[in-house]
C-alpha cells in the first residue's frame, strides 16, 4: 500500500553541522549516531559498511549530514537506520505502516529492509515519484513487523539509497533526503501472555549435553527470544539471535525458512507462549541436523531432549575442522571460554581469531599474541591472527602465528615488508 503526494515548492537549503554521539565513526563498521528525531524513533544511526536485516550496504558517498530545507530537518545520506522506541513498540507481530517524506533531490528510488516475523531477508526497493522540486511522501506497508532490536546497533528498520545494496554502484540514488517519519501500529499483535516453560537438552547420541545452533519456531513461523542461551558477538555487539545468509543459491543452509538462529550451552531454559513449535538443533558439518516438534501447554513444563547423530569422527581420524578467518574482540582472556563455547557450537577445533585493522585503527581487538593470546580446551582452541594491511587498494591480507602486530604506517602499502617481517616471526601469510 503506498500513497505518492508531490508538493511543488522552491527548496531552499541549509547545511547544519552533524551532531555526533559520543562516539563519532565507531568500530569496524564506521558507526555513527545521529542527532535527528522522529516520533517514536529512539535513535537513528548510520555506518560506513552496513549489515543489517538482509541488506549489506557499501556506503560509498559519504556520512549523513543535517540540513534545513524549507523550514523541515532533514537528514540526508546513504544508510539510515532506526531505532523504534521500546515503549511503542517492541518484539511485536503486525503490519505497521511507515510514512516517509523526502527532499525531492533526484534520486528515484530506495530501498528498506526490517525486522519481520518468520523471515531473515526483508529487502525491498521502492520507487520514487519524479518532481522538478518539492517534497515527496511515500507510504509503505511492512507486514508482520517485530521490531526486537534485531538489526544492526540494536535497531529496527533500515532505509536506504536505492543504490546502497552492495554492490551498488554509486549514482543519483545512493543518497536520500529524509525530512520525516512517521510510524503508525495497526494493534493487531496475537496476544502471548498463556505461557509455560521449555526445559531443553541437547546430547551427542544421548551422551553429555553439548553446545549447539538451534531454532525453534512457532506454528505461524515466529522465533520466540528465549531464555538462556549464548551470546553471539556481532561487530561491536551481541546479539541473542541471528540470522543465516541464504548465501548459496539453490542450496538449502537450513531446514526451515525462517533462518533466524540462537546458539545454547547443551542447556535451555526458557518460557515461551503456549502452543505448537518446531525444533531444528545442528552442530557442525560431523553431525546430522535433528528437527523435531513439541508442544508447551500455559502453566506447564515441557522437557526436550535433542539427540545429535555424529555420523563421522575426523579427528579420531588426524583430521580437525579449522577456520582461518574469523573476527571477535577478545579485551581479556575472562571471554575465552564463552567464544569457544560458540565455537564448539560449530565444531570448529581451530579459530584464527584475527584483529582486523585498517591505516586508520584496528578492530576487533586481541589481548595477546604468540603463545599468550592462544587458548585451548582439550581439542578446542583459539588462536590469534590479524587481518592487517587490510586496504582497498591493494586488497585484505591475513597473517598467522604471529607474535607482534606490526603497523608501520609511513609503509602501510608495501605489503611485502610487511609479510617478510612476519615470517621473520614465524608467522604465515
Amino acid at each position: 500500500m503506498m500513497h505518492i503526494n508531490v508538493r511543488a515548492a522552491a527548496l531552499s537549503v541549509a547545511m547544519l553541522p552533524l551532531a555526533l554521539s559520543a562516539h563519532e565513526f565507531n568500530g569496524p563498521q564506521g558507526s555513527v549516531e545521529i542527532d535527528w528525531t522522529a516520533p517514536n524513533i529512539s535513535r537513528v544511526v548510520s555506518s560506513g559498511y552496513g549489515d543489517s536485516l538482509g541488506m549489506e550496504a557499501d556506503v560509498l558517498m559519504g556520512h549523513p549530514v543535517l540540513r534545513e530545507i524549507e523550514g523541515r530537518s532533514c537528514v540526508e545520506g546513504s544508510y539510515l537506520l532506526f531505532d523504534v522506541d521500546d515503549k511503542f513498540a517492541f518484539d511485536i507481530d503486525e503490519p505497521v505502516s511507515l510514512t516517509l517524506t523526502f527532499a525531492n533531490t533526484g534520486a528515484k528510488k530506495f530501498t528498506v529492509a526490517y525486522d519481520r516475523n518468520a523471515q531473515a531477508e526483508t529487502l525491498f526497493e521502492v520507487e520514487l515519484a519524479g518532481s522538478d522540486d518539492g517534497f515527496v511522501t511515500q507510504r509503505v506497508q511492512l507486514e508482520r513487523a517485530r521490531f526486537a532490536n534485531r538489526g544492526e546497533a540494536r535497531t529496527d528498520f533500515v532505509v536506504a539509497g536505492g543504490s546502497v545494496f552492495y554492490p551498488g554502484t554509486p549514482d543519483g540514488n545512493h543518497r536520500i533526503t529524509l525530512c520525516g517519519l512517521e510510524v503508525e501500529r495497526s494493534q493487531q499483535s496475537p496476544d502471548r501472555s498463556g505461557v509455560g516453560l521449555l526445559k531443553l537438552y541437547v546430547s551427542e547420541n544421548g551422551g553429555d549435553w553439548v553446545p549447539a545452533r538451534l531454532g525453534i519456531y512457532d506454528a505461524s513461523g515466529r522465533a520466540p527470544l528465549l531464555g538462556t542461551r549464548l551470546a553471539i558477538p556481532f561487530y561491536d555487539d551481541f546479539r541473542q539471535q541471528i540470522l543465516l545468509r541464504n548465501s548459496h543459491g539453490k542450496i538449502t543452509p537450513w531446514p526451515h525458512e525462517n533462518r533466524w538462529v540462537s546458539y545454547t550451552y547443551g542447556v535451555l531454559s526458557s518460557e515461551l507462549p503456549a502452543g505448537d513449535y518446531d525444533l531444528v538443533v545442528a552442530r557442525g558439518p560431523e553431525y546430522r541436523m535433528t528437527v523435531q516438534s513439541f508442544r508447551i501447554e500455559q502453566g506447564e513444563t515441557t522437557t526436550v531432549d535433542a539427540q545429535l547423530d555424529r555420523f563421522v569422527d575426523m579427528p579420531s581420524r588426524g583430521w580437525y575442522s579449522g577456520d582461518d578467518h574469523v573476527h571477535m574482540k577478545r579485551s581479556s582472556p575472562r571471554v575465552n571460554n564463552q567464544l569457544l563455547t560458540l565455537l564448539q557450537a560449530e565444531d570448529v577445533h581451530v579459530t584464527n581469531m584475527l584483529q582486523m585493522g585498517n591505516p586508520a585503527n584496528p578492530y576487533f581487538e586481541q589481548y595477546a599474541f604468540g603463545a599468550a593470546g592462544r587458548y585451548f580446551s582439550g581439542d578446542y582452541g583459539i588462536a590469534p591472527g590479524v587481518e592487517d594491511p587490510r586496504t582497498a587498494i591493494r586488497g585484505h591480507t591475513i597473517s598467522l602465528n604471529i607474535q607482534e602486530v606490526l603497523r608501520p604506517l609511513d609503509g602501510y602499502l608495501l605489503y611485502d615488508r610487511t609479510f617478510h617481517a612476519y615470517q621473520q616471526q614465524g608467522a604465515m601469510t
